[in-house]
Order: C-alpha cells, then sequence, then structure tokens
C-alpha cells in the first residue's frame, strides 16, 4: 500500500498533478483512502493559430491562470479529479499586424479524470476537458468577440517514479475533441457559429511533488498540449485553427 501511495497520480491526465503520499497509518488509508484538495498556480502561454485558403494569421497570450483542484484515490488504487482553472489579466496581440498588439483574453479550463494505478506506479486514465477562450476583436471591427469552445475525451497513460527527495512523474495522451467558434457582434443578427469537422488533440508533461508535512505536498508540473480543428463553414471555403497551450505550474495540496 505505501509504494502506490507514494507516488499514485503524480503524472496523472492533462496538467492533473496529483501525487499522493502515504499517511504514517497505512491501515486507515487503505480502509477510507485519500482526499486531496489544491490550490493552483499556473504561468501559461497560449498560443492560437487561424489559416483559410488567403489568410494566415497567428497571436500569443501569456498569462497566470489561477484555480483549484479536488481529489480522491480510493483504497484499490483508483483515483479522480476535478480541476477548474481561469486566466488572470491575459491579453492577447492576434491583431498586432493592425496596430493592436494587447486586447483582451479570457482563458477557462474544467477537467475531470478518471483512472487506475497498478503498484509499480504505472497509471492509465480517462480526461473529460472543456475549455473556453474568449478572444476581444480591435474596436474599428463589427465583430466584438470571437469564443472558441472545445470539449471532448482523452485517453492517456502517465508512470511516477518515487525517490527519497520526492516524486518524479510523466504522462502523455492523445484525444478527440469537438470545437465550436461563435461570434458576437455590433449587431446581433450577425452573430454566427460553427462547429468542427473534427478536433485532435495531444498532451504530454511531467511533474514532481515534495511532502512537506504528512498533510502538505508541494507539487511542479509543466504540460504541452496541442489541439487542431478543422471548419467547413459551408460556403466557399475551409479554415482550421490551432490551439498550443504550455504551462509550468505551482500546486499546493492538502490531503486528509
Amino acid at each position: 500500500m505505501k509504494n502506490y501511495l507514494m507516488g499514485l497520480c503524480a503524472a496523472v491526465g492533462l496538467a492533473v498533478a496529483l501525487p499522493v503520499t502515504a499517511q504514517s497509518d497505512e491501515q486507515s488509508a487503505q480502509d477510507r483512502g485519500l482526499f486531496r484538495v489544491r490550490g493552483i498556480l499556473a504561468k501559461t502561454h497560449y498560443t492560437l493559430e487561424y489559416e483559410d485558403s488567403t489568410v494566415h494569421r497567428k497571436g500569443t497570450s501569456d498569462f497566470t491562470a489561477k484555480g483549484l483542484g479536488l481529489s480522491y484515490v480510493g483504497a484499490r488504487r483508483w483515483f479522480v479529479d476535478l480541476k477548474h482553472t481561469s486566466s488572470s489579466n491575459a491579453n492577447h496581440d492576434y491583431w498586432q499586424t493592425f496596430g493592436f498588439a494587447s486586447l483582451p483574453l479570457e482563458r477557462k479550463e474544467t477537467a475531470i479524470t478518471a483512472g487506475w494505478a497498478t503498484e509499480s506506479l504505472f497509471s492509465v486514465f480517462v480526461t473529460y476537458q472543456l475549455g473556453d477562450t474568449v478572444r476581444t476583436n480591435p474596436p474599428t471591427s463589427s465583430e466584438k468577440t470571437r469564443t472558441l469552445e472545445t470539449k471532448g475525451i482523452v485517453v492517456g497513460i502517465g508512470k511516477s517514479f518515487p525517490t527519497r527527495i520526492g516524486t518524479f512523474g510523466i504522462n502523455g495522451g492523445l484525444g478527440y475533441n469537438k470545437g465550436i467558434v461563435k461570434t458576437t457582434n455590433t449587431n446581433p443578427s450577425l452573430d454566427s457559429s460553427f462547429n468542427a469537422d473534427y478536433a485532435l488533440a495531444y498532451s504530454f508533461g511531467g511533474s514532481y511533488s515534495y511532502q512537506m508535512h504528512r498533510n502538505i505536498a508541494l507539487i511542479i508540473d509543466a504540460r504541452q498540449q496541442k489541439m487542431r480543428m478543422d471548419f467547413d463553414a459551408g460556403l466557399t471555403s475551409q479554415f482550421y485553427y490551432e490551439e498550443a497551450i504550455r504551462s509550468f505550474g505551482l500546486n499546493v495540496a492538502f490531503q486528509f
């Protein structure tokens, strides 16, 4: 019991940093499992790329994501995790070639992960993830905002490596998502939405956790994920969005 609790879920899911260390009372952990609540801060680099038959455009945004996570690790090595993060004071440079280098951007993510781990700390998991990015357009545009919504399932694997100085982990996943683009305009009758024909995603990352106290763990994690969404607007052209997210996070987890 102690061996797998030392690193269970250290590399689980898309940015799910959930390393679990053993309590001194192993029988108690076996009987009732473990709960964890964690605060999340993550430096995030967000890239959005667009292309159709005539235009190629790329924008970036750097911001700090803040959020909370709640986890439960069962006595039989199964686990479930809920995480939500949102951007803080974010801006984007998508329209910098038109003289607008800093316009507001809002980014929210929610992920629910469930999985199971072996005694050797090899884990398999399934993540249902929701993403929502609202990009503000220049004041000269009749289109005020453009929202990119994504949701879908990612399946992945992870491996944890307990050491004397903490637990290291790696993970990776592949998924099929649904992408929707929505526009809001100064004239509401022009508001529109487009559904992606398909959206493929991948993610990989790593984490390190250090047990500061039997009930408190410090977690550092890094993640890279990318998703491509191809759209058929039903007119004469097709277009795609490619969303890439790179983050470096700090988590403080409270275990009970």
